[in-house]
């Protein structure tokens, strides 16, 4: 939204001269649309009760033939109906993921379609007129890997980040990318939330250690993330207007939680007095053969069930107790931005897993949970989200 202001001229005409202007007509209210809560996200967050979100996912992320789209993966063009329901359903946070890729300019100005920005900035003002106080917009498939939907490889691409060419070319579209978006939002509310980008790997998927994946991952790869969330905060920063206190999601490698426990994981550095205007986003499909490959495990939200999330019960995925030492203890608000679970053809779905799974992740009223929710293949159907 353009900002407005009213401009009285004073004109000094060749017969009259008018020392001052005055009116008597009162100022405008301010736009609530681009009202700024001057909150740590904490305080935002527990303030609007916002503890349940969905994401708008395999829509305005999905791509084919190298082109973000909003259709190709099988599902309808976004309506205002359909925010509309899942707010009525009782999610208070909402992500849009939206890839950008086919939609740039050559370089170096890398300048994104008009019709791409507009249709973001229209599933934006849809998701706050259905009365979310929290909307989650970033950069999301413009790292994807090969794939029978797009043979070319994302322009994200944190696998070239130890060629110096190479990554600078990335590095400036990023900036770029993050410019241009900034500036078409930067008069938008605190309401409305950036996240630099999604699940960024080299193709092993964040396990560095893994036997089955594809070893350590190269230092440069840690280095070049760090750096895209710092590129991140210092260019929405320095877009002025709302930006300047905008909250702002940060991601660890692939968004893997023990990735988030890792000395190689940077926390960026923002801008004196924005204390607690940067978020912890990490994905979580655990227990893993439940949440992703529709087994049946013996899970049932039992208090035995909660303590092995709550607590460290692998040497990849820590317990949640860590993320409140080293994050909601710091003032850190900690969003889990993607979680959900498979259903099976041959098993019916118990609500009760993963609504336990998520409550167990309350801690202390520091973190949200943010379903997925996709109508493609036989994965993370979105009645088995919570």
């Amino acid at each position: 939204m353009k900002k407005t202001s009213i401009i009285v001229l004073c004109l000094i005409l060749p017969i009259f001269l008018f020392t001052s202007c005055q009116s008597d007509d009162p100022a405008p209210p301010p736009d609530p649309k681009s009202a700024l809560s001057g909150k740590t996200a904490i305080d935002y967050f527990n303030d609007n009760g916002l503890r349940v979100g969905w994401n708008l996912g395999n829509a305005l992320d999905s791509h084919r033939d190298n082109v973000g789209g909003e259709q190709e993966w099988s599902n309808p063009r976004i309506r205002q109906e359909t925010l509309d329901g899942v707010k009525a359903a009782g999610f208070t946070v909402i992500r849009i993921p939206v890839t950008w890729r086919g939609h740039f300019g050559p370089a170096p100005g890398y300048a994104i379609a008009k019709d791409r920005m507009d249709r973001v900035a229209e599933v934006v003002d849809m998701a706050y007129n259905a009365g979310f106080k929290a909307v989650i917009i970033n950069i999301h498939h413009d790292d994807s890997r090969p794939s029978s939907d797009n043979p070319v490889q994302g322009w994200l691409d944190v696998s070239k980040a130890d060629d110096p060419s190479a990554i600078a070319a990335i590095n400036a579209q990023f900036k770029r990318a993050w410019e241009q978006i900034a500036e078409r939002f930067r008069d938008y509310g605190d309401w409305l939330i950036f996240e630099g980008f999604n699940e960024v790997h080299n193709g092993g998927w964040g396990w560095d250690q893994a036997p089955d994946r594809l070893g350590p991952i190269p230092q440069a790869q840690f280095d070049a993330v760090n750096n895209w969330n710092q590129v991140l905060v210092d260019v929405v920063r320095a877009s002025g207007g709302n930006n300047a206190q905008r909250f702002l999601l940060i991601q660890p490698y692939n968004a893997k939680p023990h990735q988030a426990m890792s000395d190689k994981f940077i926390w960026p550095a923002d801008t004196e007095g924005n204390e607690g205007k940067l978020i912890l986003s990490i994905h979580y499909y655990e227990p893993n053969a439940f949440c992703l490959r529709g087994g049946t495990p013996a899970w049932t939200g039992t208090d035995e069930h909660k303590n092995w999330i709550l607590n460290e019960h692998s040497n990849t995925t820590p317990g949640f107790t860590k993320f409140k030492e080293r994050y909601i203890d710091r003032g850190i608000l900690v969003i889990m931005g993607e979680c959900g679970a498979a259903a099976a053809s041959t098993i019916s779905y118990n609500p009760t897993v993963t609504v336990s799974a998520a409550d167990a992740y309350d801690l202390n009223g520091s973190t949200t949970r943010t379903a997925w929710r996709t109508r493609r293949s036989c994965s993370r159907r979105p009645e088995t989200t919570a």
